[in-house]
C-alpha cells in the first residue's frame, strides 16, 4: 500500500477545482483558492444547457484548464475514455498504472467518479484498490477496485497525475494575462462549451425557466457550481490587482464591480433553487422562476460588461 499522508481536497462545488487545489497544496506550490480558480480560467468558465442539465458543470472541454495550470506550476498527465470503446480494459489498466507510478513518484492524482459523478483526489492505492477522498468520502470509505473504474451508467475514465514543473509557476504578468484571454476567448468563440457559454449560457438558463423545462436537479447544482465560480472570479481579479502594476488598478477595479454584480444575482439564483434540501417543485414556482429571470438577465448584462473589461486588461498587460 502506498498513502499519500497529507493530501486532501478543498470542499467546493467545483470538485476539479477542489482537487487541483488539493494536489497544489500537496505540492507546496502556494496558491490561493482564488489564485487557482481564477489562474486557470476555472472561475470564468459557464456551460448551460437549455433544459440546465446537471451535467454541465463539468461537461466542457478542459484542455485549456489544464493548460493554463503549466503558469501555476503544475502539468497533468492523463487518462480519458469512456466505456463504449474497444480498448476500455486496457484504458482501465492504464489509468491504474498511471495512478501507481505517479503516487510511487509522490505525485499527487485525481479522477472521475471514484464514488458519485464529481472529482476525487486519490490518497493512495493498494493491490487492488484507489483509495480517495472527496464528497461523502473520507478515509474510511470502502475503496474503488481498479477495475471497476468507469463501470457506471455514464461510462468516463477521467484520471489524471498531477506533476509539479521543474521551472515552478509563471510570473503574475503571465497568469493573469492567459487567465483573462482564456475567459474572453471561452465566452465569445464557444468553441470549448459543449452547451452554452458566455450570452448563449445565460439564454439557455432562462429559457430552461421560461419553458417550464429546467432540470430540478439541475437547477440547483449549476446555480450551485456558476456562483461559486463568479465568486472566485472577484477575488482572483483582487488578487490580481494586488499582484500587477498599480496603473492597472482602474481597470481590474472596473471588472471587479461587474463581477460583482454577476456574483450577487447568481447568489439570488442559488437561494431560489437551494441545493440542500432541494424540491423538484421548485422549478414549477412561477414566482420563484420569474426572479430567477429576473436575476439572471441582470447577471448576463454585467457580464457583458465584465468580459468588455476583461479584454482590455489583458491588451493593456
Amino acid at each position: 500500500m502506498n498513502i499519500l499522508e497529507g493530501l486532501d481536497w478543498e470542499p467546493l462545488w467545483a470538485t476539479h477545482v477542489g482537487c487541483i487545489k488539493g494536489c497544489v497544496d500537496y505540492l507546496k506550490l502556494g496558491h490561493s483558492v482564488a489564485w487557482v480558480y481564477g489562474g486557470s480560467g476555472h472561475a470564468f468558465v459557464l456551460n448551460v444547457s437549455a433544459d440546465l442539465c446537471p451535467s454541465g458543470p463539468t461537461t466542457w472541454e478542459p484542455e485549456p484548464f489544464y493548460e493554463l495550470g503549466r503558469n501555476l506550476g503544475y502539468e497533468i498527465k492523463t487518462v480519458h475514455g469512456h466505456k463504449g470503446m474497444e480498448n476500455f480494459p486496457e484504458l482501465q489498466k492504464e489509468a491504474w498504472e498511471l495512478v501507481n507510478l505517479a503516487l510511487n513518484a509522490g505525485s499527487p492524482c485525481y479522477g472521475w467518479e471514484l464514488l458519485y459523478p464529481e472529482y476525487y483526489v486519490i490518497r493512495g492505492y493498494d493491490q487492488n484498490h484507489y483509495h480517495f477522498l472527496g464528497p461523502g468520502a473520507d478515509a474510511d470509505t470502502k475503496p474503488k477496485l481498479w477495475m471497476e473504474l468507469g463501470e457506471t451508467d455514464i461510462g468516463v475514465i477521467d484520471m489524471h497525475a498531477v506533476r509539479p514543473l521543474e521551472e515552478g509557476p509563471a510570473d503574475d504578468v503571465t497568469v493573469v494575462k492567459a487567465a483573462l484571454e482564456f475567459a474572453v476567448a471561452y465566452a465569445q468563440t464557444g468553441k470549448w462549451a459543449f452547451a452554452g457559454a458566455g450570452s448563449k449560457g445565460y439564454d439557455n438558463w432562462i429559457k430552461a425557466f421560461e419553458s417550464g423545462k429546467a432540470h430540478p436537479h439541475g437547477a440547483a447544482y449549476n446555480a450551485a457550481v456558476w456562483t461559486e465560480c463568479r465568486k472566485y472570479a472577484v477575488e482572483f481579479l483582487k488578487e490580481a490587482k494586488k499582484r500587477l502594476d498599480d496603473k492597472l488598478s482602474p481597470m481590474f477595479d472596473e471588472a471587479t464591480s461587474h463581477y460583482k454584480i454577476v456574483r450577487d444575482n447568481l447568489e439570488q439564483v442559488a437561494e431560489l433553487f437551494p441545493f440542500q434540501g432541494m424540491d423538484p417543485e421548485h422549478v414549477k414556482d412561477k414566482e420563484r422562476t420569474k426572479k430567477a429571470i429576473e436575476a439572471l438577465k441582470v447577471s448576463r448584462e454585467a457580464e457583458e460588461k465584465g468580459l468588455a473589461a476583461l479584454e482590455k486588461i489583458a491588451e493593456s498587460i
